[in-house]
């Protein structure tokens, strides 16, 4: 989720590393929960790999992640990978319901979550959120402006919301997604309340750009993933699509 960072050597040292040679009293199996495993860092993931390639009898290690490019092959060439597959519309609604049913953005949140329910459970307990979707819209105007400073005002945007910078342009991707299908005039787009503000923009950029920055903000949301500096992510991808022409 947004709020975590990394898992370094020391964490994984501690609290597997250090413990895994314990056996269980009373039961056949230690089951060892690593929650989005996808965050460790490489040296993390090699020291977990000597225990990995040979565990005890008696330990079972489960590691959820969101993103298995993001793990070594060693590592998880020794697991038994199990996918989930997104929930259906009707199931995602559902949910919502259930769990928020005071919620009014139901649709919305649905068409953007894809299926996944911490999506949803990331836009409902965000109070920001809504401000910070307006203010993605304008930073979408200064990424496809002729004014080349601008870049260095989307960068400050991100060092402001650091934290929150990859599920934010994880929104950012959405947006330009659909001013790509507003250019195509295709009604498929998710943030539908806004589409008079999206389709201005696509007035004065061509779709050509667009999908390029579709593919450059995908490659920087990996980029991330991979712990490069949040700034120079951010200008890398600003000044690769004002300079997309040139």
């Amino acid at each position: 989720s947004g709020d975590k960072k990394s898992i370094g050597t020391d964490k994984i040292r501690e609290e597997i590393i250090g413990v895994v040679s314990i056996k269980p009293f009373s039961a056949s199996y230690k089951v060892y929960i690593i929650e989005d495993a996808h965050l460790m860092t490489e040296a993390a993931q090699n020291a977990f790999l000597k225990v990995l390639e040979e565990p005890p009898s008696y330990a079972l290690f489960i590691l959820t992640v969101s993103d298995i490019s993001l793990m070594l092959r060693t590592v998880f060439s020794r697991c038994s990978i199990v996918r989930f597959p997104p929930l259906s519309d009707n199931l995602m609604r559902e949910y919502i319901s259930k769990k928020y049913p005071d919620e009014t953005r139901t649709d919305f949140i649905v068409k953007y979550s894809e299926g996944i329910p911490q999506n949803a459970d990331n836009i409902i307990s965000n109070p920001d959120f809504e401000l910070i979707r307006q203010k993605l819209v304008k930073l979408t105007r200064m990424l496809f402006s002729q004014k080349k400073t601008d870049i260095f005002k989307i960068a400050d945007f991100f060092k402001e919301h650091k934290d929150d910078a990859y599920d934010i342009m994880y929104l950012w991707q959405k947006i330009i997604r659909d001013i790509v299908f507003i250019q195509e005039n295709s009604d498929i787009i998710i943030n539908a309340d806004i589409k008079d503000d999206l389709s201005e923009i696509a007035l004065y950029t061509d779709e050509k750009k667009t999908v390029y920055a579709v593919s450059r903000l995908t490659y920087a949301m990996y980029m991330l993933k991979r712990y490069v500096n949040l700034r120079a992510v951010i200008l890398n991808l600003s000044l690769s699509v004002k300079n997309m022409y040139e």
